[in-house]
């Protein structure tokens, strides 16, 4: 019920109730992931020009943990997040068709950047978990090979991310080296590895098509968050060193 005040209030060009909502769905304690995750909801679920307005300013505005590390600057809105994010509304709500060209034009960036972006987050997430010692990786150093066909990696029609599976597959390194920040990606499998470090605020929060993602049985430790996309259901994040969540 408060969930559906805060959208009426938004249509209506106000947050009235929408701190009432936070605190029904989350306990009261403020948290910017939440923050970004509960009006990113109501834009999904209610889906128009103002709900979405107030989900991208709410997620693409507040901090670095909340915009993706990749596109993080320093002062106002981050215009590459608010292009992803508008392209996201456009392609799957048909809400921001106007703004996203907008935003894009103002970040600089085109379609065929997505697959330049994508291909370079891969390479990082090679290089930040010694890649060269992986069990398997073939592909990822043939440049003849497109990276739809490196293993542990799958593309959509369109030649979209939409899985990286590398259980088992002797990753190393800290998981803040890895920004997975794949507009279309549906799953994610880092389980069985050797990955360090917290789950920093955040991690998954971006990838607003996932649904299934698994890191257990890691050596991650200390406070995780997990904030997730409304679409999530499967998280596992089991056997590792966790002391708490968020």
């Amino acid at each position: 019920l408060f969930k559906d005040a805060c959208r009426r209030s938004l249509e209506n060009g106000s947050e009235d109730f929408c701190d009432d909502a936070f605190a029904a769905c989350y306990g009261g304690s403020y948290d910017q992931n939440q923050v970004c995750s509960m009006f990113e909801q109501i834009c999904f679920e209610f889906p128009t020009q103002s709900t979405c307005e107030s989900a991208a300013k709410k997620c693409c505005m507040l901090s670095e943990y909340i915009v993706p590390r990749k596109y993080y600057v320093t002062y106002g809105a981050n215009s590459k997040c608010l292009c992803h994010f508008y392209t996201y509304t456009w392609k799957h709500l048909e809400v921001g068709a106007d703004t996203m060209e907008e935003t894009c034009i103002d970040a600089d960036l085109a379609e065929n950047t997505y697959f330049e972006e994508e291909l370079d987050l891969l390479r990082n997430m090679y290089r930040a978990t010694g890649g060269d010692h992986w069990f398997n990786n073939s592909g990822w150093e043939d440049e003849t090979i497109h990276h739809c066909g490196w293993h542990g990696v799958v593309c959509n029609s369109n030649g979209y991310i939409t899985e990286i599976s590398l259980r088992k597959n002797n990753l190393t390194g800290n998981i803040h080296s890895i920004y997975p920040e794949f507009s279309e990606l549906v799953k994610l499998d880092l389980a069985e590895n050797k990955l360090l470090g917290k789950v920093y605020p955040g991690f998954a929060l971006s990838l607003r098509k996932l649904r299934q993602i698994d890191i257990s049985n890691n050596e991650l430790s200390g406070c995780a968050d997990l904030t997730f996309s409304s679409k999530v259901i499967r998280a596992n994040f089991s056997n590792n060193k966790i002391t708490c969540v968020r």
